[in-house]
C-alpha cells in the first residue's frame, strides 16, 4: 500500500493521532479522564486483611482425626442396613432402639450443614447463633420422642408400618 510500512506508518503519524488521552476523549465520560487507567499505586487496600497463614488455627491432617464430615457419612451408611433390617424383617427392638438413635443424629448433621452453609457465623453470627441451639434442642426432642415410642408404644418400625398401610378415612358425617 503506497509503499509504507507499519512501523513508519506508526512512527510518524498515528502515533500521535492514538494517544492515551485522545483514547480517554473518545471512549471514557469525562468523569474518568482524570482517573488512571489501570492500578499505579504500591498499596492495595481493597477489602480486610488477610491474616497471616501462621496464626489461623488448621484442623489435624492424621487419619485419626474423626470430623463431623466423616461422622455423617458413617451415620448415613449405617441407616442403609437399619432400613433394610426394618424393611425385610419387621419390628426388632435392637433395629428401632439404633434407628431412633441413628436417624435423629442424621438429620442434625444434615440440618447443621445447611445452617453452616446458608448462615454461617461470620456473615450472620446472630442467625447462627439463634439456628444452633434450637436445631440443638429439636434433635435431643427427637431423640426423647424416638426413646417414648420404642419403649413404651410399639416401636419405629411398627408405626411407621401401621402409618404407612392406613387407609385414608373420610370424616364427612
Amino acid at each position: 500500500m503506497l509503499g509504507l510500512s507499519y512501523t513508519k506508518l506508526f512512527t510518524n503519524g498515528f502515533s500521535k493521532a492514538l494517544t492515551r488521552s485522545t483514547f480517554l476523549k473518545a471512549t471514557y465520560p469525562a468523569a474518568f479522564k482524570s482517573r488512571a487507567m489501570f492500578h499505579t499505586s504500591k498499596s492495595l487496600s481493597i477489602g480486610k486483611a488477610v491474616p497471616n497463614p501462621e496464626t489461623v488455627p488448621v484442623m489435624p491432617v492424621e487419619k485419626s482425626a474423626l470430623t463431623e464430615q466423616m461422622v455423617g457419612k458413617m451415620l448415613s451408611i449405617s441407616l442403609v442396613p437399619l432400613i433394610g433390617v426394618a424393611v425385610f424383617y419387621g419390628p426388632q427392638s435392637l433395629n428401632d432402639l439404633l434407628l431412633g438413635i441413628v436417624f435423629p443424629l442424621h438429620a442434625y448433621i444434615g440440618v447443621k450443614s445447611s445452617i453452616v452453609d446458608y448462615f454461617p457465623k461470620r456473615r450472620t453470627p446472630v442467625l447462627y447463633r439463634i439456628f444452633s441451639p434450637i436445631l440443638a434442642i429439636g434433635t435431643l426432642f427427637a431423640l426423647y420422642g424416638c426413646w417414648v415410642i420404642n419403649t413404651t408404644d410399639v416401636g419405629i418400625t411398627a408405626l411407621v408400618a401401621k402409618v404407612w398401610h392406613a387407609r385414608n378415612k373420610n370424616v364427612d358425617e
